[in-house]
């Protein structure tokens, strides 16, 4: 199955609108940053919560991420579009998957419009508020190919240990990172130039989506950022070779 990457974030280069709730030290606009360190969280006893975001222009859309969130199992969940800011203008809504962790979800069919929201509706939310903390919203790249060799997958973990001068250990556990190294071999002229937006795009900074399996998106899509790469190599007509590291965003 062809790998995906998402690194067109619309989301984030949106407007944030007013949301219907928010505690004040937990803005909306804090959806557009890539930590999960600096969710937005409603006020509590928030039933029906949503942020709208004006993305300038309408853009096909095709992808969402709900990172680092909350939500209770028995939520309903929806991104939202619409023509006007009001959300009453050939509306579309599309009902996302629940998931525990951090939710990936393909759309059945690309949406194109410049107003989106993501809802939350949960009537029985035990902690009485909800928190996301970052939102992606874009269009996936399908390369021609798939990785072709030099792939190394596993996890980094970024716990710091420190001895004391008697030789007592003192462990600060953190949560462990997914990281891997991936070889591309036979990419197109096509596949170079959305490689080249990406790297334009999001360099070292900014995160941006990878799934290995787009059946089971949410146990295989990761927030990455790249850690390492090498420039694209061109190994004939129309025949690119490509290289990457990444390691996953928490």
């Amino acid at each position: 199955m062809i790998t995906k990457l998402i690194y067109k974030d619309y989301w984030r280069d949106g407007t944030i609108g007013t949301p219907s709730t928010e505690e004040p030290e937990f803005p909306a606009t804090d959806t557009q940053e890539d930590t999960l360190k600096l969710p937005w969280r409603t006020r509590n006893d928030s039933e029906t919560a949503y942020i709208p975001n004006d993305l300038g222009v309408a853009y096909e859309i095709d992808f969402v991420a709900i990172l680092g969130h909350n939500i209770p199992v028995g939520a309903t969940i929806k991104a939202i579009g619409a023509d006007d800011a009001g959300f009453s203008v050939e509306v579309v809504e599309e009902t996302i998957t629940y998931y525990a962790e951090n939710i990936f979800h393909f759309f059945d069919t690309s949406r194109t419009k410049r107003y989106w929201k993501i809802q939350v509706a949960d009537p029985d939310n035990p902690d009485n508020y909800i928190k996301i903390g970052t939102i992606v919203l874009g269009i996936f790249f399908e390369p021609t190919c798939n990785f072709d060799w030099g792939q190394e997958e596993g996890y980094e973990d970024p716990s710091s240990i420190v001895y004391s001068d008697s030789e007592v250990l003192f462990a600060q556990k953190k949560p462990e990172m997914f990281a891997g190294d991936y070889g591309f071999e036979s990419l197109s002229d096509a596949d170079s130039e959305e490689i080249e937006s990406l790297l334009d795009t999001c360099g070292h900074h900014k995160a941006f989506v990878i799934c290995f399996d787009y059946d089971n998106p949410n146990t295989s899509s990761y927030w990455v950022k790249l850690v390492n790469v090498s420039p694209l190599e061109n190994m004939g007509i129309d025949t690119w070779g490509w290289k990457i590291s990444i390691i996953e965003v928490k």
